[in-house]
């Protein structure tokens, strides 16, 4: 066998792994599932080296059945609009808000208004608001692709998809620092 993908999803319950053939074929599989720790209405909230641990025990579990050298790429998929506040070192703040967390709704509400859906920007400015400890320590917010991106790499990166929903300009595909202020 050879010319596999290793593909892995950091979705919002589990995270799972799989490898591919170069015809789309399914050689190997796994799944882990995480929970949603159990919080009042509104808050959502994931510690992410949960997702860190699972990729790491699935992918382990995929390539006990191959050839790891058979492996030519790796792509992945992520839950969306799950934000990770970090320091300077990359330590994780704060648990990430989930796509989920309603926290914000308010302040949203307002900022849908003038800039559309760009869900991030309530979120950092309800933890300026309710966290301001946690505001003053942050160095880099990171989607979770960004966080497992890092993990891998040692490199901050982000699908401009991601980007677009925060402070990212669509139009220029750089960082929107009259958003940022």
């Amino acid at each position: 066998m050879s010319d596999l993908a290793c593909v892995f999803d950091v979705g919002t319950t589990g995270a799972r792994t799989f490898i591919f053939d170069i015809n789309g074929k399914l050689i190997a599989k796994s799944y882990e599932e995480y929970t949603i720790p159990n919080q009042p209405k509104g808050i959502s909230e994931q510690y992410p080296l949960i997702w860190w641990n699972a990729i790491k025990r699935t992918c382990n579990d995929v390539v006990k059945k191959i050839n790891i050298n058979d492996i030519i790429g790796i792509g992945a998929s992520f839950q969306r609009q799950t934000v990770t506040f970090l320091d300077n070192k990359g330590i994780v703040l704060h648990p990430a808000l989930t796509w989920m967390d309603g926290r914000e709704e308010t302040t949203a509400k307002d900022w849908f208004k003038e800039e559309g859906t760009r869900r991030t920007i309530p979120k950092i400015l309800w933890i300026k608001k309710n966290k301001p400890r946690v505001f003053k320590k942050i160095s880099k917010i990171a989607y979770t692709d960004t966080y497992i991106y890092n993990k891998l790499s040692n490199v901050f990166a982000t699908d401009p998809t991601n980007g677009v929903m925060g402070i990212l300009n669509y139009n220029t595909l750089k960082w929107d620092e009259n958003l940022a202020e």
